[in-house]
């Protein structure tokens, strides 16, 4: 007879795809048990059996503060009843719940954001500045305010905000991620998913490539210098693909030599996936022109890299926006106009899927010119 209250770890024996599993609060009532969910997920090695608690976690603080407080809430609740010579039962067990499932969604996306392994520190930052628009839009704090006509209010907001509608969007897409994590951590049902009525939108967009001739112009700057050296690493990007985060990371270690030919081998920070690339055999060993400089260390962000280039833009004559990023639509576009094989594409820049490289097949200039040439008009 009587309330017992403790903290239970993968009760159930399964890890998630990710390698983890959640920890509860199992209460038992007159000998009938009742597990609540903490929102907390982690791998085994993290969790101390004998202590019940998260030890050598990053977060271990964090998390043991928010589930001792569930536990010490619902002991509060058994010791309010007990003094008050009635019984603790599921009814106000519930009632607690409920109250606590107004806790802040802010804090909860916080903790698991940051305590996903899953994602790359690039990815965080992304998910970080997602965080941040809900902070500044005010409306959404708690788990109660995730509602269809929030989610609206804030699609508004960020439109007004100037955002672009495929970046509204990938901010709903974050959202929504730890809306599903909550729900299969049960601090909330399917169908209170806000995004059950909400409809996303994204629009087709060009992609801002360089010509041949426009890559010439920035590479007859004379330039020194960090401008050089990010005028130096855009242009390695656009001969290989490689993207600026991923370079950044290249060591003398990715090189390699065999036959001849030198290979640079990486694993990809956005996918995990490894690629090898043939540095002296694409474009005529023009990535091999700035390999050294792609081998410096340097503490650049992006964000900070992407200012360099407007000045480099200006300075080439190029009426274009430069980003990191156009050198490696770039690239797939110039290796689209030489090989005019999707496949190579698709190896060469670690697409997962076919239909990505596919694109760069279709907007080739030079693929559509040649494929008109032999009509017979």
């Amino acid at each position: 007879m009587g309330t017992t209250v403790n903290v239970v770890y993968n009760r159930r024996d399964k890890l998630d795809k990710h390698g983890k599993a959640p920890v509860e609060i199992v209460i038992s009532i007159n000998r009938k048990r009742k597990w609540i969910p903490t929102g907390v997920r982690i791998e085994p090695e993290y969790w101390n059996e004998e202590e019940s608690r998260i030890t050598n976690h990053s977060l271990a603080v964090e998390y043991n503060r928010a589930i001792t407080k569930i536990r010490t809430d619902i002991e509060r609740l058994e010791i309010t009843e007990s003094l008050a010579g009635r019984t603790l039962t599921w009814t106000k067990v519930d009632l607690l719940m409920r109250k606590k499932s107004a806790d802040s969604f802010l804090e909860y996306y916080q903790r698991t954001s940051e305590s996903r392994n899953d994602i790359t520190e690039a990815t965080k930052r992304h998910h970080r500045s997602t965080l941040s628009y809900l902070r500044q839009f005010e409306r959404i704090n708690k788990f109660t305010d995730l509602t269809y006509e929030n989610i609206s209010a804030l699609d508004r907001w960020l439109r007004n905000k100037g955002l672009k509608q495929n970046t509204i969007t990938n901010q709903h897409k974050r959202i929504r991620i730890y809306i599903g994590e909550a729900i299969r951590s049960g601090m909330m049902s399917p169908a209170e998913d806000p995004y059950l009525r909400f409809r996303m939108r994204t629009e087709k967009t060009t992609r801002t490539v360089l010509t041949r001739e426009e890559l010439r112009k920035i590479e007859k700057l004379e330039l020194t210098g960090t401008i050089g050296f990010i005028r130096d690493i855009f242009l390695f990007a656009a001969y290989t693909g490689i993207r600026y985060e991923d370079i950044m990371a290249l060591r003398p270690g990715n090189i390699e030599t065999d036959g001849g030919t030198t290979y640079i081998r990486f694993t990809m920070q956005k996918v995990s996936k490894e690629i090898s690339l043939p540095l002296s055999t694409l474009f005529d060993g023009k990535p091999t022109e700035y390999l050294d400089q792609a081998l410096s260390v340097n503490r650049l962000s992006n964000q900070q890299a992407n200012q360099y280039l407007k000045v480099i833009a200006s300075a080439a004559g190029i009426g274009k926006a430069l980003t990191f990023h156009v050198s490696r639509h770039t690239f797939g576009t110039l290796l689209a106009d030489k090989a005019g094989d999707p496949f190579l594409i698709k190896t060469l820049m670690g697409h997962g899927d076919i239909r990505t490289s596919m694109v760069y097949i279709h907007e080739s200039r030079k693929g559509i010119d040649d494929k008109l040439k032999g009509v017979k008009w």
